[in-house]
């Protein structure tokens, strides 16, 4: 069966100033909108065609090319949406390493960064903790007798931060009460590459409904 064409971008992949076509192929059952099997393949005037197959699947699925590892070359960026009640972001991170495709980072080690807990203040406000950074964030919530909860990211998307050259990565999470459709607020963080190759959480803000702190 032929695989549906998902998105093409153009950009510079290999570092060698030109630049090359990476193309996002997946395949869908039952002719659904959930496409899987997902295949990448990067093609330039210059070179041999290079391809991979991702282990992940999801809705929505589409390409950024970036430089977010600070190699003066572009990454490739694969995003999308798992569905379902929480809807969360599925992510892949590809690099051309020695004439191959790899994958450097997925959407799970983004969300072990971003590991949260929570503590009761009094009847209408609760502490949320990040594990990582030690940061703590104030939450106005509902019920008295429920701890809030912060769900795995739902939004990851590029960014481009004043006087860095590299991308980073604004990734979005749910604070949520009693629950799924009840949102008290959302925690966004952000997210650079450290000079080895390390993902870490750069800041982090909290965004409740109304204002934002």
């Amino acid at each position: 069966m032929a695989q549906t064409l998902l998105d093409i971008q153009y950009g510079d992949v290999f570092g060698n100033v030109k630049c090359e076509k990476v193309v996002l192929y997946g395949d869908s059952e039952d002719d659904g909108l959930f496409m899987n099997q997902l295949k990448l393949v990067v093609a330039g005037k210059e070179i041999a065609p290079l391809s991979c197959e991702l282990p992940f699947g999801g809705y929505a699925m589409h390409l950024y090319l970036g430089d977010f590892l600070s190699l003066g070359k572009d990454q490739i960026l694969v995003v999308g949406q798992s569905g379902g009640s929480g809807d969360y972001t599925v992510l892949g991170l590809v690099e051309v390493e020695k004439n191959q495709l790899k994958l450097v980072c997925r959407d799970d080690e983004i969300s072990k960064q971003l590991v949260f807990s929570t503590q009761l203040v009094n009847d209408e406000q609760a502490f949320v903790l990040c594990d990582q950074t030690q940061m703590i964030f104030l939450v106005e919530i509902d019920d008295e007798n429920s701890l809030p909860q912060v769900l795995a990211p739902n939004v990851i998307y590029p960014i481009k931060q004043p006087y860095q050259d590299a991308f980073s990565l604004l990734v979005q999470q749910r604070i949520i009460g009693q629950t799924n459709s009840q949102t008290l607020g959302m925690i966004q963080s952000i997210l650079v590459f450290n000079d080895q190759g390390k993902l870490v959480i750069q800041n982090q803000y909290l965004l409740e409904p109304g204002y934002e702190k």
